[in-house]
């Protein structure tokens, strides 16, 4: 997806997708390029790391492991 830089503003990009300049999001300057200016066209790519999200529901599971009541089948009683 190619996304341009609008401008700068305290310290973050203002971030424009090409193909639909209404959708804009702030990102921190110092995570782009360091060659970066206003006008930049920018390659944004999102990938689903399987591992990672494998590894984040394991432990969301293991939360609510914790929190909730083991004879609980329902899991809406929580220790506090």
């Amino acid at each position: 997806m190619k996304v341009f830089v609008d401008r700068f503003e305290n310290g973050a990009a203002v971030i424009a997708l090409c193909d639909d300049e209404t959708v804009q999001f702030d990102f921190p300057r110092k995570y782009l390029p360091a060659e970066a200016r206003e006008g930049s066209i920018l390659d944004l790519r999102f990938e689903i790391d399987e591992e990672a999200s494998r590894q984040q529901q394991n432990r969301a599971e293991e939360l609510l492991r914790e929190l909730t009541e083991d004879s609980d089948p329902t899991k809406t009683k929580f220790k506090l």
